[in-house]
């Protein structure tokens, strides 16, 4: 293909003398160029240093790629540069992780949405005094903490918690706002649990007005709970990364795939 015509160098050396010239030298190798043509692109040639030298490394280079003496590294026909970050394996398996991880966390701190007559979104509080459990929410039976609002002028608190179609009952004392729960043997079927937080002095609240109702389940059913009570914004999270761990994972096993 022609020669573009070059531009003027620091020193003024190997400069083509005549581009307009020089950029047609490659159309020696044309069989059907004209005499007149042949004689002015070989005077021009025999003085112009800039283009001999072009054409004897030209020559050399494909005297040597023809022999096997010279090589061509494999150079990708995709520009790294003009990719977009989703494009490199690396930072795309990196972000998906991260929102899927995002996603995952969201679910397990963020309390879910209430169920019943007392609904309402995450991360309020109900009026009742129980921060977590929430209304309807499923706890593990590996051991949960309550937790609830203080109320002024109580020393200490004492909790409840009796199971409704069941004998399970348990009680607690802490003076603090939260306390944990035992471990509840699983069972089959829906356990459904209730718990009363009651004041030490006992006049400060109507007795049995503070409880929440609450189920215990396997680790699955507790996870099952929060993704069904997710609100939209937190599952985008596990959805946006999952097309991006995907294709992370697609083009490394195709650069490990053995060619043929």
């Amino acid at each position: 293909m022609p020669n573009k015509p070059r531009k003027p160098i620091a020193d003024g050396t190997w400069e083509c003398i005549d581009p307009s010239v020089g950029q047609n030298v490659w159309q020696l190798k044309l069989p059907d160029l004209g005499a007149e043509q042949i004689h002015i692109l070989q005077a021009h040639l025999g003085l112009c240093d800039a283009c001999r030298f072009d054409q004897a490394l030209e020559k050399t280079v494909e005297s040597g790629l023809n022999k096997g003496d010279l090589t061509l590294p494999e150079i990708s026909i995709v520009h790294r540069r003009d990719q977009q970050w989703w494009q490199n394996p690396a930072w795309a398996g990196f972000a998906g992780a991260g929102l899927v991880a995002a996603c995952i966390t969201l679910l397990m701190v963020l309390p879910p949405r209430a169920e019943g007559d007392l609904v309402q979104v995450r991360g309020e509080c109900l009026d009742t005094g129980f921060n977590r459990p929430m209304e309807g929410e499923v706890v593990s039976t590996g051991g949960s903490r309550l937790s609830w609002k203080p109320i002024e002028g109580a020393g200490s608190y004492q909790i409840q918690v009796t199971e409704n179609d069941g004998p399970f009952t348990w009680m607690g004392t802490t003076n603090r706002t939260e306390i944990d729960l035992p471990v509840l043997e699983p069972k089959e079927g829906d356990q459904k649990y209730r718990a009363i937080l009651q004041t030490i002095p006992a006049d400060l609240v109507t007795p049995g007005s503070i409880s929440v109702s609450f189920r215990a389940g396997h680790r699955s059913e507790v996870l099952w709970d929060r993704l069904s009570k997710a609100p939209l914004w937190v599952l985008l999270f596990g959805l946006a990364g999952l097309p991006l761990l995907g294709f992370s994972a697609r083009r490394i096993l195709i650069r490990k795939a053995p060619s043929i």
